[in-house]
């Protein structure tokens, strides 16, 4: 399977979230609380596990390859069934109501676990601004909402749209009052976005991008690297944009405990300008780096991993 055609697979499975749904949860939660809305979720889940052979094997070949990866380390005592398959669809589905939740402004900053702030922290106070490197491990959005609405810094989220267009459809609607946060629909990253994100930076606002994923469009412009014990494609252009912004680089992975969540920023560099001769030995040692964090969060918070998608496939 090519890298275009794997993409086109898990955007058609994102639709599968649809707009209507995401609305049901919201009223819910307005008019009965987050109790009400979590109990609703076993049915939701329920018929959508059932119903998504596909989303349901993918999510069961990344248990698996987690349990063999971790060996005697490993979560769980025995090869990974439906039952864990079942929670892990949970904690996803309770991650995407805590979305609506966080796009609300719902959560405040004394509800989240900062690690490795101090460095943004004076970067924001110096209004320096910065590229944010996330992922579909833990809360995306939680990492986008906490990164630039706390200080009511402006933040730029760079999505595809194509991807996800009912739960972008959703969040332009729940975040319309929020000034600070604009959504950016990008397919590629061409010379027109590039300005406009160097004039965002200039003015010390933060750009946020997901490193996890190979875009729609991606072609030929991904790496491939060792992650979980096999090799899985990621793309490059996370880090060439990185290398054409030129400024301060971070991940960020935001990670349920409990009832709480933990945000941990990660300094990646001041800047991940690559030397034009070793251009695309530099962007892959960049790609690398990343991968191993998201690894290492992937491993620590196996039930948090939200791509359902065959992700280890490899192109023709």
């Amino acid at each position: 399977m090519t890298s275009k055609k794997q993409s086109a697979q898990w955007s058609k499975m994102q639709e599968c979230g649809t707009f209507m749904g995401l609305s049901v949860m919201l009223w819910i939660y307005r008019i009965a609380g987050i109790r009400a809305m979590y109990f609703t979720l076993y049915f939701v889940v329920a018929f959508y596990f059932i119903g998504s052979t596909n989303a349901r094997r993918s999510s069961l070949e990344y248990l698996r390859r987690m349990h063999a990866y971790r060996g005697s380390a490993s979560p769980w005592k025995q090869r990974p069934g439906l039952r864990v398959s079942f929670a892990h669809f949970m904690t996803f589905a309770r991650c995407a109501c805590d979305k609506i939740i966080v796009w609300l402004g719902h959560y405040k900053p004394e509800d989240i676990t900062l690690t490795g702030y101090e460095k943004y922290q004076t970067l924001k106070d110096n209004k320096t601004g910065c590229l944010l490197l996330v992922s579909h491990l833990g809360n995306i959005d939680l990492c986008r909402a906490f990164a630039g609405s706390f200080k009511d810094i402006p933040l730029t989220i760079l999505v595809h749209n194509a991807h996800a267009p009912n739960f972008f459809k959703m969040m332009q609607k729940v975040a319309r009052k929020n000034t600070t946060i604009d959504m950016i629909e990008v397919s590629e990253i061409t010379p027109d976005v590039i300005i406009r994100l160097r004039e965002k930076i200039a003015a010390g606002e933060n750009v946020a991008i997901a490193a996890d994923r190979t875009a729609v469009e991606s072609d030929n412009r991904y790496e491939i690297i060792p992650f979980l014990g096999d090799d899985a494609l990621f793309a490059q252009g996370p880090f060439i944009l990185a290398d054409l912004l030129d400024c301060p680089v971070f991940s960020i992975f935001t990670m349920k405990e409990g009832q709480r969540y933990h945000a941990y920023f990660t300094y990646i560099a001041d800047t991940l300008k690559v030397d034009r001769k070793n251009r695309q030995q530099e962007i892959r040692s960049h790609i690398k780096s990343y991968v191993e964090h998201l690894e290492y969060y992937a491993v620590k918070y196996p039930l948090q991993w939200f791509n359902f998608y065959p992700y280890w496939n490899k192109p023709e």
